[in-house]
């Protein structure tokens, strides 16, 4: 479609009429073919990489909470079960106002800017956590750190979305989540190599800082994300970074690009200028789109994964396990291996049937777990380790992992896809909105968690969560669409009349039957 055609059909038709959506949707897709069928190159995949920082910097102060506590045990901290909660709680209360706040100024001054003001707020953290001598001054750090990854956990994403070619969006935003895991992975292999260093938790603290300081380095040759740059009419600048991001194609299909993108921008402009509120709850399509998101994003934490990634260490201490920090070390390297079968098969097999084939396995293992924990021979005083390992320990460390494998191979990163469902003038604060939702869960399980534990005791907390996994296997089959293949502009389709779980297959059935026929 070129500029003499979108004006002609903008100026004799009502662009909201069928008809009007049909051609057009129909003709965006082909360009959209068109240009993602050249090669991107290894830029792209590198733009991604650089700001999956965002990603790393989550999942390693996630993860290294849970050997910190140890640390600090062994320090001249004495921290209460309620301190600890508070520790860990706090930045996930602080990521909620950290992805409030980059929701609002993201369409403001860019995604990439909060990118960068994240890395500077997780390097400022690393050094205010390191010198922190009092209880009060951990819990400012940790809070700081939540504003950093609460924002990064919601803009990171949109501006993935953003940059990457529909075909390859699912892999680069798991991409993402293999960072993050990553991270988790790194965190606790830190933690085990110092673990008999002087003030190791003031190390591990200021370890975190090196990441983001490494982003600003190369911060400069990162592009901004075209969709935000045409929103603000920064033709040039968007033509400059599509032809980074897309080096094969030719200035047709660039331009034919900034035209699809611009008709989006161009449909939705009324409601650009609505207030907040009005673009995420004025329209059916984004209410039904911004619901699948959330639920699917509340039963990421309503599972209890980072229960096990922020407690893991004091839990396994009470089950025969000599050195908790190899459980945690098995866990996080679980996590980031199996991370990378949802990069492999997210796009090829779909965020749909990844979700079905491995919910209902956590649940399979939380209850093997549950087991273990209610057979293994615990000590009494629950300060004291075990030294040595029997059957039932042994099961509930494999249970556990096989729970970790398959929360990883799906539930742990598609929930962060699900901004691809949200359109243009609703996907910063609808990113948030997500986001949230899963700090909120976050923060509600993570300082309760020890809590909970003490009243329901290990195995009684593990049938809850894998209860849980079940309902959400329950969601996702009846609620849960597959977009995979689908540009950012087409998805809204999914939403218009209900939830169409079976849009994309029914397309490529049409499609191929067109194919057979010609």
């Amino acid at each position: 479609m070129n500029t003499k055609q979108t004006t002609s059909l903008l100026a004799g038709a009502d662009i909201d009429s069928p008809s009007v959506n049909t051609a057009v949707e129909s003709s965006l897709f082909q360009e959209s073919e068109d240009i993602e069928n050249t090669k991107t190159g290894l830029y792209s995949t590198l733009v991604v990489c650089s700001a999956a920082v965002g990603g790393f910097m989550f999942g390693y102060d996630t993860a290294c909470i849970s050997s910190i506590l140890i640390f600090l045990d062994q320090s001249q901290f004495t921290l209460t079960s309620k301190e600890k909660e508070i520790i860990t709680g706090i930045t996930s209360i602080g990521s909620f106002f950290g992805a409030i706040g980059a929701a609002v100024f993201s369409t403001m001054i860019g995604r990439k800017l909060i990118i960068t003001l994240c890395c500077i707020l997780f390097a400022l953290s690393a050094v205010e956590l390191g010198l922190s001598n009092t209880v009060p001054l951990l819990i400012i750090g940790r809070f700081v750190v939540g504003l950093a990854v609460g924002a990064a956990s919601m803009i990171v994403p949109v501006y993935i979305s953003e940059v990457s070619p529909s075909k390859k969006r699912g892999r680069l935003l798991t991409l993402n989540s293999v960072s993050t895991t990553g991270g988790q992975f790194i965190a606790n292999l830190i933690a085990y190599g110092i673990r008999n260093t002087k003030n190791n938790w003031r190390w591990m603290f200021v370890a975190s800082g090196i990441p983001p300081l490494l982003f600003l380095c190369v911060v400069k040759f990162i592009p901004e994300s075209p969709r935000y740059l045409l929103l603000h009419n920064d033709f040039i600048k968007a033509h400059m970074g599509l032809s980074m991001l897309y080096p094969n194609a030719t200035k047709q299909q660039i331009l034919d690009k900034i035209e699809s993108i611009q008709h989006d921008i161009k449909s939705n402009e009324v409601q650009m200028k609505k207030p907040v509120h009005e673009r995420l709850f004025g329209s059916p399509i984004v209410i039904r789109a911004l619901t699948v998101g959330c639920v699917l994003m509340f039963f990421q934490q309503a599972v209890g994964f980072n229960s096990f990634m922020y407690y893991g260490a004091t839990i396994f201490k009470i089950v025969g396990v000599g050195d908790p920090l190899i459980v945690s070390i098995l866990i996080s390297g679980t996590n980031f291996l199996f991370t990378f079968v949802a990069l492999k098969f997210i796009d090829k097999v779909g965020r749909r049937k990844m979700l079905l084939s491995t919910v209902w396995i956590m649940g399979l293992g939380l209850f093997f777990a549950a087991f273990g924990f209610y057979k293994a021979q615990l000590p009494t005083d629950k300060n004291i380790e075990s030294t040595s390992l029997n059957f039932y320990s042994i099961l509930l460390v494999v249970s556990v992992l096989v729970y970790v494998g398959s929360y990883a191979s799906a539930l742990g990163t598609v929930p962060w896809s699900s901004v691809e469902f949200l359109s243009l003038e609703a996907r910063a604060p609808g990113a948030a909105m997500i986001a949230c939702t899963g700090w909120i869960t976050n923060s509600i399980v993570s300082v309760t968690f020890l809590s909970l534990m003490n009243t329901l005791l290990p195995s009684g907390v593990c049938i809850m969560f894998a209860s849980v996994c079940f309902v959400a296997w329950g969601c996702i089959y009846g609620w849960y669409p597959e977009v995979a293949g689908l540009s950012l502009e087409e998805i809204r389709e999914v939403f218009r009349n209900g939830i169409d779980i079976h849009y994309v297959k029914r397309r490529r059935d049409s499609e191929l039957t067109a194919n057979t026929q010609i």
